[in-house]
């Protein structure tokens, strides 16, 4: 009995000694390819943060540039892209006079007209941007390209008034991507992973020298000979031609003098932002001052507290000049609470508008304040109203639309306006969905037609996928816009708005976010 029980005993210890081994091999692979799984979606996350700052980075860098332009007259020189970190030359524009040196670290190509693009890199220090800016998530350097003459004045020159630029961008096949062949004045763009004639964040040489016979990165690393550059969606998965460049260009607002616009600025403007449910919704093409994720709010607030300050600009512009025109006045309002149910009227909306529900932005400035205090009033204002216009409900486009259009007849009447059209009364609406509360404004139009013969209504859609509302900017005589982008969005707010006029804007304190 006691030899069975040894051998027992033995046997038993032997079998679990071969399942502890088993199980601790198992646990081995489960770990391994747990460290796999995790290792391939560190790597995932890393890339998707990478895209994200570039991305970001991109357009943070356009807002600049806007900006810029708008105070300077002017876009600013490239920098260096040679020039390494922690000297003079980092990020400061160079000279772009056409008597100048090229600075090393610069290069200069014949454009589309013969007109010289200087290239070189984003000049961070001279826009106000931090230096790391300066490259992409991948740390390399952005490059920067701009038609000459829209960088250069003095006392004897300006720059061209609209859009004559000589950089052109093509598809991989050849085909033109902008609205006219080669007429873009500047351009940024990120080399993403791609070496060949890229430059490191700390400058110096370049990574790899240019390989022109790479079709597509090669076309964009020889802006030394020309001013071509190639952007595509489609991004090579061919280790031989990488391509995972990411370009970005607008066009220049340049502003020009109302008396010299085709089509009058219009008087009264009415802004109606749509602060429905949808509005919510996250976007992952985000300002750079607002980060990524954003919520499509948050951008209309964005480009809207840059816009109203342009509009106050453009009435004391007006004023001051003598012009036939006249700067008129300036609402904004979202969704009047309350309104976005069943049955609503335009009655119940205009007499809430009427009560003070609604808001008229007083956006009159005092052209000899200083600069750091012209625009603390109407900042302050816009604020206020920003703050309380988050996605809720449903869209009763229709009677708000007709509301502001009663509105904008009585602020005609009380300052007696001709009827003439002369100057057209406006409203701007910016929405991403149809009227689905109250009276459709589809149904409306013909009314707004025979009440309201000098209104236009435009339509900026924030979506781009809802092309019924241009029936009702066209039916009005207004524009329809598709601006799927922040920096589409404020082109577009600028157009509708006529902006005009060479003026000076500080950029916002910040852009805070106001909607959970």
């Amino acid at each position: 009995m006691i030899k069975i029980e040894m051998i027992k005993g033995k046997t038993g210890f032997k079998s679990e000694s071969g399942a502890s081994l088993v199980a601790a091999a198992f646990l081995l692979v489960v770990l391994g390819f747990g460290v796999i799984v995790a290792s391939h979606f560190y790597r995932l996350w890393q890339e998707y943060e990478t895209r994200q700052k570039t991305e970001s980075g991109l357009l943070e860098i356009q807002e600049r540039l806007a900006w810029f332009l708008t105070e300077n007259g002017r876009y600013p020189c490239p920098a260096s892209l040679r020039a390494g970190l922690d000297t003079p030359e980092f990020g400061a524009e160079t000279d772009c006079g056409p008597t100048s040196t090229l600075a090393a670290g610069t290069f200069e190509a014949a454009g589309r007209d013969g007109l010289p693009v200087r290239t070189g890199a984003v000049p961070v220090r001279t826009l106000g941007l931090p230096d790391e800016m300066i490259a992409d998530g991948y740390k390399h350097r952005y490059v920067y390209a701009v038609t000459r003459d829209y960088a250069y004045t003095d006392a004897t020159t300006t720059i061209p008034s609209g859009e004559f630029g000589d950089i052109s961008v093509q598809d991989p096949a050849g085909n033109h991507a902008t609205s006219a062949p080669g007429n873009l004045v500047q351009t940024v763009f990120s080399v993403g992973w791609d070496t060949n004639g890229a430059y490191h964040l700390n400058g110096g040489d370049p990574i790899s020298p240019c390989d022109t016979d790479i079709a597509l990165s090669g076309e964009n690393c020889n802006y030394y000979s020309d001013a071509v550059f190639v952007n595509t969606v489609n991004k090579s998965a061919n280790e031989n031609e990488p391509f995972q460049m990411r370009i970005t260009y607008r066009p220049t607002n340049l502003p020009a003098a109302c008396e010299d616009t085709i089509d009058p600025p219009p008087k009264h403007v009415a802004y109606l932002m749509d602060t429905s449910g949808s509005m919510g919704e996250r976007e992952t093409s985000c300002p750079g001052s607002l980060g990524t994720p954003c919520r499509r709010i948050d951008v209309a607030h964005w480009a809207m507290r840059r816009m109203l300050p342009a509009r106050a600009a453009v009435g004391s512009l007006i004023e001051q000049s003598g012009s036939s025109y006249s700067s008129g006045t300036t609402a904004f309002t979202g969704f009047i609470p309350g309104t976005q149910r069943d049955g609503i009227t335009t009655d119940e909306v205009y007499n809430r508008i009427q009560g003070g529900s609604g808001i008229d932005v007083d956006v009159s400035v005092d052209p000899d304040e200083p600069d750091d205090t012209r625009y603390d009033t109407i900042q302050s204002d816009v604020e206020s109203r920003l703050q309380h216009m988050c996605p809720n409900g449903w869209t009763p486009l229709g009677v708000h639309i007709d509301a502001l259009a009663r509105e904008l007849d009585d602020v005609s009447r009380e300052t007696g306006d001709p009827p003439d059209g002369k100057q057209p009364n406006k409203i701007v609406v910016i929405s991403d969905g149809y009227s689905n509360k109250g009276a459709s404004p589809y149904v409306l139009v013909d009314d707004y037609l025979t009440r309201y013969p000098h209104l236009q209504i435009d339509i900026i859609d924030v979506t781009g996928d809802n092309p019924a509302l241009a029936q009702i900017a066209r039916d009005t005589g207004g524009t329809y816009y598709s601006a799927e982008d922040p920096q589409e969005l404020l082109d577009a707010l600028f157009d509708s708005s006529g902006i005009c006029g060479s003026f000076d804007l500080p950029m916002p304190d910040s852009d805070p976010r106001y909607c959970p």
